[in-house]
């Protein structure tokens, strides 16, 4: 019998559906956790609304700190929670990324690291393989992952720039919320003076 080989193409092709699926399937878990992290703590920390804090017409920020938001920014959790919790929330999310980020790495080394252990253990002894397994597991796992930063700098990278995305955005939002809100008042006022300006015009007019 004579063994077909598959073409180079479609094993080429075939790596690359796998290679693709795979990390479509890791950020996807990685995105939700993220996400899931940070909505969950906001709703934890967001105070329980009230109908005079809903109702409430009066300015927002004040100061950066300030858990009261104005009817143009609306009255839910992510409105209602101060902007500190925010990036609190934010470095909690980008923790939760850097951990499940190490898991899958340590997955991807243990799959990598066990089958040469097989192979190697038919030419040295089993204890000398699982010994080189274990200490390239630490690394991974406290130290160093194949090609990426260590677990407490990468924790801490990830929870600073997560916490600075998400704390940022609410600020900005509510800073830009605020601005509008100002222009909107005062066009609101010049119509009114307008219009009242254009009422006292006509009246003058039908008296004379």
């Amino acid at each position: 019998t004579v063994d077909r080989a598959m073409p180079n193409g479609e094993i080429n092709m075939g790596k690359r559906i796998f290679l693709f699926s795979s990390a479509f399937i890791k950020n996807t878990i990685l995105g939700l956790a993220v996400f899931e992290t940070y909505e969950n703590t906001i709703h934890k920390f967001a105070p329980p609304s009230s109908p005079s804090t809903s109702s409430s017409v009066s300015s927002s920020f004040t100061s950066n700190e300030s858990g009261n938001h104005s009817h143009g920014i609306g009255d839910d959790d992510f409105s209602r929670t101060l902007v500190s919790h925010h990036f609190l929330a934010g470095l909690l999310a980008g923790s939760a990324h850097s951990c499940i980020s190490r898991l899958f790495e340590i997955l991807s080394a243990a799959t990598a690291t066990i089958p040469s252990i097989t192979r190697s253990a038919k030419v040295e002894a089993t204890t000398v393989a699982m010994t080189n397994f274990m200490s390239k597991m630490r690394n991974i796992i406290f130290f160093k992952a194949t090609g990426g930063m260590s677990f407490m700098p990468s924790t801490i990278h990830h929870a600073i720039a997560h916490s600075l995305l998400f704390g940022s955005y609410e600020w900005i939002k509510r800073l830009l919320i605020r601005q509008f809100e100002q222009v909107e008042k005062r066009d609101r006022m010049n119509d009114e003076e307008e219009f009242a300006r254009e009422g006292k015009k006509q009246k003058v007019k039908i008296c004379s």
